[in-house]
C-alpha cells in the first residue's frame, strides 16, 4: 500500500500491485469524495506531483482493438408511424445514435460502429402481414421480409442486420 505524505490529504489513495497482470489497480474505497470521480490517470498525476521518484505505472491496452462496422436497416411498422408522425425519422436516428455510442464504449473491448443505412416504413397491409401476436411467427415473417430487401452487391443501401420497431405486443 502506497501512501504519499504531502500536504493535500484529499489526493491520497491506495495502489495495489496485482502480480497476475503487472498493472497498478486503484482501491476506490480509499479515495476521498473530492477525487472519487477522477480517472486513475488524474488521481495518479495528483498524488505523484510532489514525489521525486515517480512509481506510476500506466495501464496498457490488453487487447488489440479492431474496428467493426455493422450496417443496419430499420423497419418501422404503422403503429410507430402513427405515434411519432413526422418526427419518426429523428426518433430512429437518435435511437441508433444511442445504440452506436453503447457499442463504441471501451468496456465492449472492440470498436463497433452501428451505421444506419436504410429506414423502411411499413404500410398497413405489410405491417399486418408481418406482425402478429406470436413472436416466432413475427420473427420468421420479418426475416423473409428483410431478405427481400437485402442487396448483396455492395450497394449503398446494403445492410448486415435488420431491426423491426413496433408498438405491438408479440408475446400474447
Amino acid at each position: 500500500m502506497k501512501n504519499n505524505n504531502n500536504a493535500n490529504d484529499s489526493t491520497k489513495h491506495a495502489n495495489k500491485k496485482d502480480p497476475n497482470i503487472g498493472a497498478t489497480k486503484t482501491d476506490y474505497n480509499s479515495r476521498t469524495d473530492s477525487n472519487r470521480y477522477q480517472s486513475d490517470d488524474e488521481t495518479d498525476r495528483n498524488s505523484n506531483a510532489n514525489t521525486e521518484t515517480n512509481q506510476y505505472h500506466r495501464r496498457t491496452k490488453r487487447s488489440n482493438s479492431i474496428e467493426y462496422y455493422v450496417e443496419v436497416m430499420i423497419a418501422v411498422d404503422i403503429s410507430m408511424q402513427r405515434i411519432h408522425g413526422n418526427k419518426l425519422e429523428s426518433y430512429i436516428i437518435n435511437l441508433m445514435s444511442i445504440v452506436s455510442r453503447i457499442y463504441k464504449h471501451h468496456t465492449v473491448g472492440n470498436y463497433i460502429d452501428m451505421i444506419l443505412t436504410k429506414i423502411v416504413l411499413l404500410d398497413e397491409a405489410t405491417s399486418k402481414r408481418i406482425i402478429s401476436s406470436n413472436a416466432v411467427s413475427t420473427l420468421k415473417k420479418f426475416c423473409a421480409f428483410q431478405q427481400e430487401h437485402s442487396t448483396h452487391n455492395g450497394m449503398i443501401d446494403h445492410f448486415d442486420t435488420a431491426v423491426l420497431i413496433t408498438k405491438h405486443d408479440t408475446n400474447k
